[in-house]
């Protein structure tokens, strides 16, 4: 309103001044015209004035409005470095209110890190002065004391005409993402601690195959140092005749995103730096950053494992053999037991029979002959009584004669009887003396020509092999006496490596040693009773005859174990 006015008075004095100069009525009319034309387009520009001062007070009161709102901590600083004008995120962001912070002394020594202190002031001073500048991020303490991590970014203000205004500063809270990348970090620093302290090989790789990751596990299996591998084709570790399906199945999964060795643990062939091939186990998997495929693989090498299995595989065999074998010898063992069982129960029944034998004959023993010579020395007894009744006494004296003599025999046959049962020389003795004088009394006994060859001399042989080598001899005797109608004997006794060795060859009249195991059903007890004591003692027995030849006994005793 005062420029409209001031115009007034400016159109009043002029027409005065007309009047002071008597112009003329017509030019006075003139001047009124002009003048109200102009109040016209005066009161036209107060009004457009108006307008832009409404439209002005909008827009500054929408900007503070955006501003206020913004997330960001929005600052206007003016060309000499003045703090002006900060909005409402301050609050959110540092903790002081916008008027605090706007009258906080020494603001920026205040608010920045110790650390980061010169540092940002020095990039603020220089932004300043440059009218530009990078953004940057550092730490600040809030009003509460916490420190928070903040990024800045600058703009510079300019007038229409160019005129530099100051400059502003928006700051963002990147707390969150600065823990986000430390998280990072740490998930990046325990991969790596894990990965290189894992035995097997582990090797990332991008789509293309090139190798981005190599272990320390990765160098000792296959030979290639990190620095060497990194950035290689992973085909390299592959013999050539597998790189193309490799590259095949690649190219097929990034294709349809499926593939057989994804996801998977397969075995297959791998190549050393040094060209070995080698067995591997791998464990594939994938994914996905942004646009890219990554690969990961877990490989170990088997061949150690394969060689230990091959090993197992042919021990297991072996052990499978062996089961089946002493399988087989348990069967075996188990057949030879029932049949042992049956021997022995043979051999119970034989050795009742050889019992029965010996009493039959001590008994025929003691009644034809002890039981003839007691009548014998009776009768001759009678007699001499009745000579002396007689008064003859040169008769009685004669039949007592006799009757002594016949108790000698009587005691000799006793004596003959108790050493056949169990010879005193073989205890005293041993076995060789026991022998010889069974050969000799035998000699006597029966006029047989007996050819002795021992070979044993002064042995000692223990009792159980002694009385069954003493015992085969005496029934082998015995049985030539009886039956073979040999004129001569041939005996032979010797001891080697093998045990002690027992051989009795007549030139009697022989047998078929086949019929003569058995007679009418039952088994013949001399011969079967020399069999059943040597084979007591794990032995062998062996008799052979024929018609007409003579007969031959050969006994093997193995050494006392």
């Amino acid at each position: 309103m005062i420029i409209p006015f001031c115009a007034i008075l400016v159109n009043l004095w002029e027409i005065a001044h007309m009047q002071n100069t008597r112009n003329s009525k017509a030019q006075l009319l003139e001047q009124l015209k002009k003048v109200k034309r102009r109040n016209a387009e005066l009161e036209a520009t107060v009004s457009h004035l108006k307008n832009d001062n409404a439209r002005l007070k909008q827009s500054e009161e929408l900007f503070r409005a955006i501003a206020n709102y913004s997330c960001d901590w929005e600052n206007l600083v003016d060309p000499d470095g003045k703090l002006v004008w900060v909005n409402a995120a301050v609050e959110q962001v540092t903790g002081y209110s916008r008027e605090e912070y706007l009258n906080l002394p020494g603001r920026l020594q205040h608010i920045v890190y110790d650390e980061d202190r010169d540092r940002i002031i020095k990039h603020f001073k220089n932004g300043l002065k440059q009218r530009s500048a990078q953004d940057v991020e550092f730490r600040i303490r809030c009003k509460d004391g916490d420190l928070k991590w903040v990024s800045v970014s600058y703009q510079p203000l300019y007038k229409e005409d160019g005129t530099f205004l100051g400059m502003r500063s928006s700051l963002r809270d990147i707390g969150k993402r600065k823990l986000a990348e430390q998280q990072l970090r740490n998930s990046e620093e325990r991969f790596r601690a894990i990965a290189e302290s894992s035995p097997d090989a582990i090797i990332i790789a991008d789509s293309s195959g090139t190798i981005l990751f190599w272990n320390r596990a990765a160098e000792e299996i296959y030979g290639f140092a990190a620095g060497e591998i990194i950035g290689k084709s992973i085909e390299l570790l592959r013999p050539l005749e597998k790189r193309l399906v490799d590259r095949t199945n690649r190219e097929q999964f990034l294709a349809t995103g499926s593939s057989y060795y994804i996801g998977k643990t397969v075995e297959g062939l791998a190549l050393k730096k040094d060209g070995t091939k080698f067995l591997t186990e791998t464990s594939t998997s994938s994914w996905k950053e942004g646009a890219e495929i990554f690969f990961g693989g877990i490989v170990r090498d088997i061949t150690r494992r394969k060689q230990l299995e091959e090993r197992l595989r042919q021990s297991h065999a072996a052990l499978e053999e062996a089961v089946k074998q002493r399988t087989a010898e348990l069967t075996a063992a188990n057949e030879q037991l029932q049949l042992s069982q049956a021997y022995l129960k043979k051999f119970a029944g034989m050795l009742l029979s050889v019992r029965e034998e010996e009493r039959k004959n001590i008994s025929t023993a003691l009644h034809d002959e002890l039981g003839s010579m007691a009548l014998a020395v009776a009768s001759h007894i009678t007699l001499a009584r009745e000579e002396c009744i007689e008064n003859n006494p040169d008769a009685a004296h004669a039949e007592l004669d006799k009757a002594e003599a016949a108790l000698r025999r009587a005691v000799e046959d006793l004596r003959r009887l108790a050493v056949s049962l169990r010879p005193p020389n073989l205890e005293i003795m041993g076995l060789t003396a026991a022998v010889t004088e069974l050969v000799d009394t035998t000699r006597e006994q029966t006029g047989l020509k007996i050819i002795f060859r021992n070979e044993l001399g002064e042995k000692n042989i223990d009792e159980q092999r002694a009385i069954v080598v003493y015992r085969v001899l005496q029934e082998a005797l015995t049985n030539i006496a009886k039956h073979a109608r040999a004129q001569q004997v041939g005996i032979r006794l010797y001891s080697d490596a093998g045990g002690i060795h027992l051989q009795v060859a007549d030139d009697g009249r022989g047998c078929d040693a086949a019929k003569l195991w058995r007679r009418k059903g039952k088994p013949k007890i001399g011969i079967e009773g020399m069999r059943e004591r040597v084979e007591s003692l794990g032995g062998t027995f062996a008799f052979t005859s024929s018609p007409g030849k003579g007969a031959r006994i050969t006994v093997v005793l193995p050494g006392k174990r």
